[in-house]
């Protein structure tokens, strides 16, 4: 039968083993010796396990007492104002105090773990390795994110909600719970002399990171993979911030929470003897646990319009410009206007109709297209003949200006597709590749010194550089021109456009001859 009095407020009955300290020597204490020893005074309280057992414990949500490494000896020892008692290693609160600023982050999370308070409850996050399945970590009915109006937040069914604060001025992103928790260290018996000369970079589990972050594969979302990097890499968005605190950008959010990440993370490196970069496990894990969030709540974002579920393939030529529709800042920085021109050699039929798309597609490119002689061959809806021209003629050119190549471009020499347009110069800065054997999407993105970095989420967290540009011109999926702007110029602070509200109409005319 269960007994009556006060809940402990854990999550499952203790084991008869928590009160090793000693009942009586507990017992007769008043006050909390491991709060005492810290400055701070909380009284101790018993509760009841069952029939024949009770234990008692601090009335500190913060404290684990008596669930600590030191014994209550030496707890009582660092009390003592005159000398430790005899038998037993003094150790005083300076070094209580270095133990817990050098004791590793995981160590904290674990022992928080097993006692940890139903209304303060502390996460772990999990590294997922490449290729395994993380529906029920990521996607799972107990954690959601979202991406919109605020930013990106952990939400779960366990009465608690995590928001991921947005980096200004150089602060690291940091997690705020709504019931503040602090994770107690586990304390050892560490020699005074191993005290002193320990250094964070020893006491810490250090662990390679790549040089740049970004997603694992998981559930066949390459194709979000793929948009995700291509956006948050794209240098127009990063340079082009928003007018006003764009709170209603999805796209805006993502940058920002992916740049938070990687503050995070350049925070804490640190430069090994053998020059490789590493960082502390804990701050790895975390920075993939956000990473999956700002993909979820993007996933969340599509799934009603797109009809997506996990484990489902799709593409980033539907997913982009769904996603784009959503922001009303984002999207006209991708927006570009031109006119379809049509004649057929046949029946003499033409058409001229102007569009404005934030990503066209070609289908069977001519070998000599360029973005200034975009040609293709397309049938008549007339007389329906086929092969014949239908020519893309621009009129406007967004800050990134995308395309989709269903059956890929006729070279992958990308320096023979930049044009100048308004006197501006634009050239490849970013491409989404499709291989058609495993039916994978990869991003690969230009660095200023003409190296190609490809984010393969099958190859994570490895992020290659490649001198030359290595993938076939037939699998040129979806390619972002940006204009090449002096390493000078200031970022510009940008706006959603009203150009186009004022250019005449869209319309589509057909003249038989």
């Amino acid at each position: 039968l269960p007994m009556t009095g006060e809940d402990t407020g854990l999550g499952a009955l203790a084991s008869p083993l928590v009160g090793y300290l000693g009942k009586e020597r507990a017992a007769s204490l008043e006050h909390c010796p491991w709060c005492t020893s810290k400055g701070l005074t909380y009284a101790l309280r018993s509760y009841r396990i069952n029939l024949q057992e009770s234990v008692t414990l601090c009335t500190n949500p913060q404290c684990l007492f008596p669930l600590v490494s030191r014994s209550l000896e030496d707890v009582l020892a660092c009390l003592d104002p005159v000398g430790p008692t005899v038998g037993t290693k003094r150790k005083n609160c300076s070094a209580l105090e270095t133990e817990e600023l050098i004791s590793p982050a995981h160590k904290r999370l674990r022992s928080a773990l097993l006692i940890g308070d139903r209304d303060d409850p502390v996460v772990s996050p999990r590294h997922a390795a490449p290729g395994t399945p993380e529906a029920e970590e990521d996607f799972g009915p107990s954690k959601r994110c979202s991406l919109g109006s605020n930013p990106p937040s952990f939400t779960s069914d366990h009465n608690y909600t995590a928001e991921i604060m947005p980096l200004h001025n150089g602060r690291i992103a940091r997690t705020q719970w709504k019931t503040l928790t602090a994770d107690v260290p586990e304390c050892e018996d560490v020699p005074m002399e191993s005290l002193s000369s320990a250094s964070p970079s020893k006491s810490e589990d250090l662990v390679s990171v790549a040089n740049q972050p970004f997603w694992s594969n998981s559930d066949n979302l390459c194709w979000l993979d793929s948009l995700l990097v291509a956006l948050v890499n794209c240098k127009s968005l990063i340079e082009c911030k928003p007018k006003d605190e764009a709170e209603q950008s999805s796209v805006w959010q993502l940058m920002r929470g992916y740049e938070d990440i990687c503050a995070s993370i350049r925070m804490h490196q640190q430069t090994g003897g053998d020059g490789a970069v590493k960082v502390p496990r804990h701050v790895l894990e975390k920075a993939d646990a956000d990473l999956r969030c700002l993909r979820m709540s993007a996933f969340k974002l599509l799934q009603p319009k797109l009809n997506c579920k996990l484990g489902q393939r799709e593409t980033p030529v539907f997913a982009m410009p769904l996603l784009l529709a959503s922001d009303p800042w984002a999207e006209p920085l991708f927006q570009s206007t031109f006119h379809w021109m049509f004649r057929c050699s046949e029946c003499k039929a033409a058409s001229a109709e102007r569009v404005l798309k934030t990503l066209p597609t070609f289908t069977n490119v001519f070998p000599d297209w360029s973005p200034l002689n975009a040609v293709h061959s397309a049938p008549c809806n007339v007389c329906c003949q086929k092969n014949q021209r239908r020519t893309m003629v621009l009129e406007s050119v967004p800050s990134v200006f995308a395309l989709h190549f269903v059956e890929g471009l006729p070279d992958n020499d990308v320096r023979r597709y930049a044009f100048t347009f308004k006197e501006s110069r634009y050239s490849v800065t970013t491409v989404i590749q499709y291989d058609h054997q495993l039916k994978h999407f990869v991003t690969w993105t230009r660095n200023s010194d003409g190296s190609w970095l490809e984010y393969d989420d099958l190859k994570h967290p490895e992020c290659r550089s490649h001198r030359r540009f290595p993938v076939p011109a037939q699998e040129m999926h979806v390619v972002f021109w940006e204009v090449e702007e002096e390493e000078d110029q200031e970022p510009r602070a940008c706006f959603p456009s009203t150009t186009f509200a004022e250019s005449p109409p869209f319309k589509k005319e057909v003249s038989p001859s």
